[in-house]
């Protein structure tokens, strides 16, 4: 008698656990807590300080080497997928967010942050680019005031058509508020800007 009431407990915390497993599921997402974004950048500003971005505006920033990740979302954005920092708290990002009804069509945006991607302003920039036809395609910044951006067309089927759709160099000289077209030879398709200072750079095609 003792050893079938024993056996009728065990059967009973079988039975609570078989039920409290179907009740829960099996795997939490516990770091960094999901978002359910596609994450495209990595953005390394010191070895514990990392900032990665992605889709629907979203970042995530550790402080600690990746035990902690604080989850910021920039609605006005639809993909991050380029950045520039030129020190741990002062850098920029750039996005795009496309027409729900025309995806020809896209409206590129820039960000700026001081707190090293704590709080983020958006900058009316100034630029003559046609953005029904053309995306930004990179970005980076010297210092304070100089940068350069890259853009090549985004109809797939001009994109060898250099002659009437060129990759463009673009230059800003106040912080990335007015842009200016660079004349660039030969015409080509732009793959990478990269500058030492406000004169001298290396552009890859």
């Amino acid at each position: 008698m003792k050893r079938l009431r024993y056996l009728f407990a065990v059967m009973i915390i079988v039975f609570t656990q078989l039920l409290n497993i179907n009740a829960q599921p099996k795997w939490t997402w516990q770091n960094p807590l999901p978002n359910g974004a596609a994450m495209f950048t990595i953005i390394n500003l010191t070895p514990e300080k990392t900032i990665i971005s992605g889709s629907a505006g979203t970042f995530m920033t550790t402080k600690d080497g990746g035990q902690n990740w604080n989850v910021q979302m920039l609605p006005e954005f639809e993909w991050i997928r380029k950045y520039s920092f030129i020190s741990e708290n002062e850098g920029w990002i750039m996005g795009d967010w496309w027409n729900t009804r025309d995806y020809t069509k896209n409206d590129t945006k820039i960000f700026k942050t001081t707190n090293g991607g704590t709080d983020w302003e958006k900058l009316n920039i100034n630029i003559n680019i046609d953005f029904s036809k053309y995306k930004f395609d990179g970005m980076q910044f010297v210092d304070s005031q100089n940068g350069f951006l890259i853009a090549n067309t985004s109809l797939a089927e001009y994109q060898e058509d250099y002659k009437n759709y060129p990759g463009l160099v673009f230059k800003t000289q106040d912080g990335g508020i007015n842009w200016t077209k660079i004349a660039v030879e030969p015409e080509r398709e732009l793959f990478q800007i990269m500058f030492k200072d406000s004169l001298n750079g290396f552009l890859l095609y």
